[in-house]
């Protein structure tokens, strides 16, 4: 047990070594940490820590380390991010709505659908909406994705290319492969509505 834990330091410090135990869910499983338990052990090892007379900038970068392990030790359901969230939140939704409308503003297949709108209302309405669609607080308080769209008389070629520019959009604000696969899976959640199918 203490060669494991010398080894996964070394490996959380960027030490000499590698750890080649199991994984913390797999070695933990039998026994059924509690959080209290986790928290006393965290508490002695800071305390180990403290006593070794490691540099505080060292001990709060390994401290956040064995943190991060917690869930894996508790063998809890990992929580993941909102897309939201993981986009950057108001900031990031607000950014990536400015790229899709300059990459809107290129794309001959659908710019002529935009003439004539309050571009700076439509982009508020997208925001909002973004925002409830990525799993962020707020209220939309704008039509339905139907009502708001009929007039337009879209094809689905119409949303294929809105959607392809909002992916670019996406990808040109460096997010990964996962978060553009969960913003693909809300477009094409409400695909139907939109066109009104």
């Amino acid at each position: 047990l203490v060669a494991h834990q010398r080894r996964l330091l070394a490996t959380l410090t960027g030490g000499p070594g590698h750890y080649v135990g199991q994984n913390m869910r797999r070695a933990h499983a039998r026994l059924k940490v509690t959080g209290e338990q986790f928290d006393a052990w965290l508490g002695h090892f800071e305390q180990a820590v403290e006593e070794a007379a490691v540099k505080p900038t060292a001990k709060a970068e390994l401290m956040s380390r064995v943190k991060a392990l917690r869930s894996d030790v508790l063998n809890e359901a990992p929580v993941k991010s909102s897309v939201y969230d993981r986009l950057g939140g108001a900031s990031g939704v607000e950014a990536l709505v400015e790229m899709l409308h300059s990459r809107i503003g290129a794309d001959v297949r659908i710019r002529h659908l935009f003439d004539g709108m309050n571009l700076t209302l439509l982009k508020l309405h997208q925001r909002r909406f973004l925002t409830r669609a990525f799993g962020g607080e707020g209220t939309y308080g704008g039509r339905d994705m139907r009502s708001a769209h009929a007039k337009l008389k879209l094809a689905p070629e119409h949303f294929d290319a809105w959607a392809e520019d909002l992916m670019e959009a996406l990808a040109q604000l460096k997010a990964d492969d996962d978060l553009q696969d969960e913003v693909l899976v809300v477009l094409e959640e409400n695909r139907g509505e939109v066109l009104g199918l």
